[in-house]
């Protein structure tokens, strides 16, 4: 099913007003990004992971942060993987435009984002088997809405 664009983006309307013949979403963002953003959201669109002691995590956690969660998760990788594993879909801009987003924004990019984990961690790590979840709850503000992924199973 192919999203309403215009929801997803309102300026997206203007756009095609505008733009009788460049009216689909990748023109917008020709027009609209720029080589730095399309560079930076690469790294949360295409993420890149590390191994730390059987564990998987995003480019960047360290082994300090590991170590202490481990500690103050008595051992359990789970627990350490799924607390350090998380991203407010939120929180991927700047507080000062959280009250522009809609819940279908949010819902949107974190459905997305839980297919784009799955598929990178299938091709990064074919022998192991991860638990991606993106909650969307009606009944949870939108701050809330988490992408969260661990390993099914530490063997």
């Amino acid at each position: 099913m192919t999203p309403d664009w215009e929801r997803l983006i309102p300026q997206l309307k203007a756009w095609r007003e505008h733009n009788k013949d460049n009216t689909d979403p990748d023109g917008w963002v020709s027009c609209m990004g720029d080589w730095e953003l399309a560079i930076a959201y690469s790294t949360i669109f295409w993420p890149r992971f590390v191994e730390i002691e059987g564990m998987v995590f995003s480019e960047g956690t360290s082994q300090d942060a590991v170590r202490e969660w481990l500690t103050s998760t008595n051992g359990d990788k789970r627990a350490t993987e799924a607390t350090l594993n998380h991203i407010h879909v939120l929180h991927l801009h700047h507080p000062g435009i959280w009250a522009n987003a809609t819940r279908d924004q949010i819902v949107y990019l974190g459905r997305t984002l839980k297919e784009i984990y799955e598929t990178k961690l299938r091709i990064n790590f074919p022998e192991k088997e991860f638990v991606v979840d993106f909650n969307e709850s009606d009944d949870k503000a939108i701050e809330n809405y988490q992408l969260i992924w661990h390993q099914k199973s530490h063997g």
